[in-house]
């Protein structure tokens, strides 16, 4: 079983030229070898632990919207991209042994409905639990004066002085050693954006906007002093999640995974 990664958006290819390979900006001498050919950001696909490109099946349902009364509505059509029946798809759980058992046992087995569109016969999935060797990306914890973090999932930061959102993260966010000591590299971190909203089923209302990093987005920072420091710590910090929303599935990211350290 394979964990699937948002393709990096640390990656490029040069235009027009599809079967090229990925070349990684985050590294400075990729940056600096291009050598005045024209590069674009790759920004759809997934990856496995293996580097292999892969992407999910989808189809595209055209339907018309009804009135009270349960008749067609003249010249309202409306189309849907839904994900085809028989993907397969995983998630983990992750707590004490206990809360992970409570959740096992009222999950598996059951049949429960998931996304939009429910009353409207989509989203019908089936939960069943299992035990099965994942193949996934892993840390690098080896030295360095700078430091990659890869964001596995959206994650969401708030500024330490203002308390608002924000999309420049801190260097003590993310657990390195003498904070005041780090700064964002711009020039080799890669950000996306995105707005989510989550929908309360409770109080059936939507919640507050939640701003944050995309997954895919790679966020470096670099030592003022260039002194090189190990990474076993940062490691152990980010295992939790980082930023806001840890317990919800945000902020998982990975530090300085293989791909973010090799050129291509």
């Amino acid at each position: 079983m394979y964990v699937y990664y948002q393709i990096f958006f640390s990656w490029h290819r040069p235009k027009d030229a599809i079967a090229a390979p990925y070349s990684n900006f985050a590294n400075v001498d990729m940056r600096q070898s291009i050598n005045g050919k024209q590069f674009k950001a790759c920004k759809a696909g997934w990856l496995t632990a293996d580097a292999e490109l892969v992407d999910m099946t989808r189809d595209f349902s055209l339907r018309t919207a009804v009135d009270p009364s349960g008749k067609a509505r003249d010249g309202l059509l409306y189309g849907l991209s839904v994900l085809r029946a028989g993907a397969t798809f995983w998630t983990a759980l992750s707590g004490s042994k206990h809360d992970v058992e409570t959740v096992r046992k009222f999950l598996d087995g059951k049949e429960i409905r998931v996304g939009r569109s429910r009353n409207a016969e989509l989203g019908l999935v089936k939960v069943n639990a299992r035990k099965r060797e994942i193949r996934k990306l892993n840390h690098t914890s080896t030295s360095d004066t700078k430091v990659s973090f890869l964001c596995v999932s959206p994650c969401v930061f708030r500024d330490g002085k203002t308390g608002a959102q924000t999309f420049a993260p801190s260097s003590k966010q993310f657990g390195l050693p003498e904070p005041d000591k780090w700064e964002l590299d711009v020039a080799s971190s890669f950000i996306r954006t995105t707005t989510i909203v989550h929908f309360n089923s409770k109080r059936k209302r939507p919640e507050a906007e939640r701003f944050a990093i995309d997954r895919g987005s790679v966020i470096t920072f670099c030592r003022r002093d260039g002194r090189s420091q190990q990474l076993e710590q940062v490691v152990s910090f980010v295992s939790n999640g980082v930023g806001e929303f840890t317990g919800q599935g945000y902020g998982e990211v990975l530090v300085s995974p293989k791909w973010l350290t090799d050129p291509e």
